[in-house]
């Protein structure tokens, strides 16, 4: 029940994607930093209580996790966070309905948003009989990121399913490349010891992977291989040898270079980042 709640967000839930099984990949979150309400325009409850009009000023845009109870957050348990408007949100994010149960699979789904003060709450139905309502008390905003205390709640058939409270800082992501990362990419590990490889991105979110065998690029032959792009997110799966697996990396394109990188937690508990470098071949 832990990870059910902890996949859920904010506003419930993990992040999703997926690669490791056909590259033995794994990856690591972007440095996030926060500036000083003097110099930036942070409005923080410690100076003065955060208002109503802050939060409907700086609220809308696209918002991914950056730290969860004060630690970093795992790329494959980031969320993302549409903010339309006042009213109207997108939220990205995997998540189980049911311990056990398998996680879903969902770029972004619709959310409502309740501004009442320096509460925010969202509420989406990210499953037929499944409401998730996350209430968050915004302790610090800014044009660039927000920290709140949140409490989200899990509602599967009208009974409650699952509580988590938590405190959470969140940063703003400007980019999405959903469109420049169409396209065959050439790639290698700068960290961990995976092959080479190839990877050929298609506009109807699918993907081909291939492995080199000797001179030649060979497509692998998994199944399913499907990505999608949320903001900066890069969320992939595909099914080896009748076993589905997911990766989850955090990506920057500059023109032919693309980059992933993924905070993970190994077999020891410890956290450690692996990175990939690409470069666009077709």
């Amino acid at each position: 029940m832990k990870k059910l709640i902890c996949l859920l967000f904010a506003c419930a839930l993990c992040s999703v994607f997926a690669l490791t099984a056909c590259s033995g990949n794994t990856g690591s979150s972007n440095a996030d930093s926060s500036s000083s309400s003097e110099d930036s325009g942070v409005a923080e409850s410690a100076e003065a209580e955060v208002t109503q009009a802050d939060i409907e000023k700086m609220i809308v845009g696209t918002w991914v996790t950056a730290e969860r109870g004060g630690q970093p957050e795992l790329t494959s348990e980031k969320v993302v966070f549409d903010i339309i408007s006042d009213t109207k949100a997108r939220v990205s994010a995997q998540f189980e309905l049911a311990p056990g149960e398998p996680l879903t699979w969902m770029d972004f789904w619709d959310a409502d948003v309740v501004i009442d003060g320096n509460k925010v709450t969202i509420t989406d139905h990210p499953g037929e009989n499944a409401t998730v309502t996350s209430e968050m008390t915004i302790l610090a905003i800014s044009p660039d990121e927000f920290t709140a205390n949140h409490e989200v709640v899990l509602t599967v058939d009208g009974a409650e399913a699952g509580r988590m409270e938590d405190v959470g800082r969140y940063v703003k992501v400007d980019a999405d490349y959903g469109e420049s990362i169409l396209g065959t990419w050439e790639g290698h590990s700068v960290t961990g010891d995976s092959e080479d490889f190839r990877i050929e991105c298609k506009a109807d979110g699918t993907y081909v992977y291939y492995l080199k065998d000797g001179d030649e690029w060979v497509a692998t032959n998994d199944t399913l291989n499907e990505y999608y792009v949320a903001a900066n997110l890069l969320c992939l799966r595909w099914v080896e040898d009748g076993q589905e697996s997911r990766d989850y990396w955090e990506i920057a394109i500059d023109g032919d270079t693309m980059s992933w990188t993924a905070l993970r937690e190994g077999d020891d508990g410890k956290t450690f980042t692996d990175t990939r470098e690409l470069k666009r071949v077709a």
